[in-house]
């Protein structure tokens, strides 16, 4: 996990199926909707969950998520997509 601009991160599961990523990040954004920051309170937040395809570089698959992500922004936050 770590950074990858502004307000997005990035995770990596390596050997993770595409049901137990999207499993796994629907946890997290529960996580995070349901605790109370000190300093902002309440904050959502939108995950991609991109399946992995055979012929995807590592470039390919960061700029279909980068690309996703600002689709499920536009669709509204706290919501989980997988692609």
């Amino acid at each position: 996990m770590g950074r990858w601009g502004g307000e997005e991160f990035l995770i990596i599961l390596p050997n993770t199926g595409l049901a137990e990523a999207a499993g796994l990040v629907e946890r997290l954004r529960q996580a995070v909707v349901t605790y109370l920051f000190s300093s902002a309170g309440q904050v959502t937040i939108s995950l991609e969950v991109p399946a992995l395809k055979a012929d995807g570089s590592p470039e390919t698959i960061v700029s279909r998520v980068d690309s996703a992500l600002y689709r499920v922004k536009e669709k509204g936050c706290n919501r989980v997509e997988v692609i």
